[in-house]
């Protein structure tokens, strides 16, 4: 009874070793955490189907475009309350608007590839027949494939809610690829395509064709490679070749007085035989079989002077075949660049077969475009009749007050609308010129909340991006257009002259830099220039010269006005500045004059501080000298 709990917990120790050879994980992504994330919407639309009951439109669907993120986030879709759209019907534009919230909740699931396995046996060793004691054969279960490819699940769990209530729920597999499914409400079906779509040519694992997974142990091999072994040559290594009867193993060493039958493997070389006489000697054929072991974990079990022999995995693995356990699943899948398969395992599939299961990772997957369309009914869709807001618009410029302005930075435009119905509406706002010199923010503006007869002011502003000669009067034209229909409801025009910013021609300046006093150009010295908001570095040619340099304002004209010129502090020469007024274009040349350092003073500080280090080192080469002669001397008198 101990025995058998004792062997019971051993196989329970087994599988859990198994299972956590088995395992494989790679930290940088494999997280238990999910975070809540609503996605953007980057298109809604409305199906160009159904009609009008009453006033609800139905048997249509709302297209929600979204990006899925590759990741394990509970996502969020949301069709809001009051969505609006518009449909044509019968040769009509029909405007809806949603009268409920309808929120689509994704909660992603492990995805996975899983395989199915066969159990199957082998008998790596017979049983054997001695003197005393018999054992039995040594028996291996394993596991090989079940069904030829592996299967892919991509699973989310899609939840819909109408305004806070939960009105459906299932959970979808796309199984990696495009699709399109649905989750069923009273109020018709939500279809949902591509979602877990996998991106890039992510594909199953390279495994061997036949695979040898053995079933308690954390031990997976090549069948191919080790079916011999598990099939018998194990049992010739332990055993010795002779057989009798059904394929039973006996002594090898079998003697008879002056003659010997069989090979002669004395028990003292063969792990499976066991000498029954004093001293282990052979004599007599008294030998006893030892059963073998799996693993180098059982050998305990077998007598000390037999454990020096290999267990079955020991055996396997001195002859040079690898034990793929730990290095099967650590390869990238064919074609993919991600992460690891975050964790290899066991587990038990829906039809009740044993299975290899592998956890792909979350960065397996791309960001395809998932459509969502969710029925009108189920959002309460209602056909809205449309009120088109009657505006007033005048606008002026706000230095003048006029509708003339002249413009030589920027301007600004004081606009107002004014709502003429008896509704409270919006509009649009649109500027435009015909004059490309002449720049406009912002180009459109949306005024909502325009109450009837309440004025609302609005700004753009108008820049003069550089003109030689004047321009006057260009045209500033401001329409106002309903934000439903579109259709335009008021304008007006106001007129702005650009008045002449740039200056004609071109302004080029060289500078030359002499040594103060001097005709002695300054090489190899950069200068900075600077004139207006801008600034040049150029540095001087062996001449001493910069060439010409353009001088532009940012505009494009040529520039006039003052000119910074700096040079910086050299080992050669000192800091210095000088400016230079430019008063038309034109072409002009500056002398920079640079002062040179003094070096003579430098030079005789350098030359007194070697005269002092040397009348130190001879002080010091003289006092020890002095003392090591008066040491000597003393010590004649002792």
């Amino acid at each position: 009874m101990k025995h058998g709990k004792l062997y019971g917990f051993g196989a329970v120790f087994l599988i859990v070793l198994t299972l956590a050879g088995l395992y494989i994980y790679d930290p940088a992504i494999f997280s238990n955490s999910q975070q809540n994330t609503t996605l953007s919407i980057s298109q809604i639309n409305v199906d160009p189907q159904g009609s009008p009951v009453g006033n609800e439109w139905k048997g249509s669907f709302w297209n929600l475009l979204v990006y899925v993120n590759a990741n394990d986030d509970i996502a969020g879709v949301i069709l809001p309350k009051g969505q609006t759209g518009s449909i044509t019907y019968q040769g009509a534009v029909e405007a809806l608007k949603t009268g409920a919230k309808v929120e689509i909740k994704i909660d992603p699931q492990q995805p996975y590839l899983i395989r199915d396995l066969q159990e199957k046996y082998a008998m790596p060793a017979p049983g054997a027949v001695g003197v005393a004691t018999s054992t039995t054969q040594l028996d291996l279960r394993y596991y090989g494939w079940g069904e030829a490819t592996w299967r892919i699940y991509t699973p989310f769990t899609v939840s819909i809610y109408k305004d806070g209530v939960l009105v459906g729920q299932t959970t979808l597999n796309d199984q990696g690829q495009s699709s399109v499914q649905s989750v069923s409400t009273s109020e018709g079906a939500v279809r949902i395509e591509n979602l877990g779509l996998l991106g890039g040519s992510y594909t199953s694992p390279n495994t061997p064709s036949q695979i040898c997974i053995l079933k308690g142990y954390p031990n997976v091999y090549d069948l191919t490679q080790v079916n011999s072994i598990i099939s018998g040559t194990y049992g010739n290594y332990w055993f010795g070749t002779r057989r009798e009867g059904n394929n039973v193993a006996v002594n090898p060493t079998m003697v008879y007085p002056g003659l010997l039958i069989g090979n002669v493997y004395p028990p003292s070389t063969i792990g499976g035989w066991k000498s029954l006489n004093s001293g282990g000697s052979d004599v007599g054929g008294k030998v006893d079989p030892v059963k073998p072991v799996i693993s180098s974990g059982e050998k305990s079990s077998l007598p000390s002077d037999k454990q020096k022999y290999s267990s079955l995995t020991e055996y396997i693995a001195g002859s040079g075949i690898a034990d793929l356990a730990n290095s099967l699943f650590q390869s990238r899948a064919a074609g993919f660049s991600g992460a690891l398969w975050q964790k290899v395992s066991l587990v038990t599939d829906t039809n009740g077969q044993t299975a290899l299961k592998l956890d792909i990772p979350w960065s397996a997957f791309g960001t395809p475009l998932v459509n969502i369309r969710v029925p009108t009914e189920l959002a309460d869709t209602f056909v809205e009749q449309p009120i088109v807001t009657s505006t007033q618009v005048s606008a002026v410029w706000q230095t003048s007050g006029t509708a003339y302005g002249d413009i030589s930075g920027s301007l600004r435009i004081a606009c107002t609308v004014t709502n003429t119905g008896t509704v409270t509406g919006s509009t649009m706002l649109s500027v435009s010129s015909g004059n490309s010199k002449l720049s406009l923010t912002p180009l459109t503006q949306t005024v909502n909340n325009l109450q009837p007869n309440v004025p609302q002011t609005v700004y753009f502003d108008a820049t003069n991006l550089g003109v030689e000669n004047e321009i006057s009067n260009i045209p500033v034209t401001i329409i106002a257009k309903d934000t439903y229909t579109g259709s335009e409801t008021g304008r007006c025009t106001l007129y702005g002259t650009l008045l002449s910013t740039l200056t004609p021609g071109t302004t080029t300046l060289s500078i030359n830099v002499y040594e103060k006093g001097t005709t002695t150009p300054a090489p190899n010295l950069q200068l900075s220039v600077q004139y207006g908001t801008q600034t040049l570095t150029p540095v001087t040619d062996a001449n001493g010269g910069t060439g010409g340099l353009t001088l532009t304002t940012p505009q494009g004209g040529a520039f006039v006005g003052s000119v910074l010129i700096t040079s910086m502090e050299t080992s050669t020469y000192k800091a210095g500045t000088m400016t230079y007024q430019i008063n038309q274009a034109g072409a002009y040349i500056a002398t920079y004059e640079v002062e040179r350092k003094d070096t003579q003073y430098i030079d005789w500080v350098l030359i007194a501080i070697i005269v002092i280090i040397v009348v130190v080192f001879v002080a010091i080469i003289g006092g020890g000298v002095y003392a090591l002669r008066k040491n000597k001397h003393g010590g004649k008198h002792r």
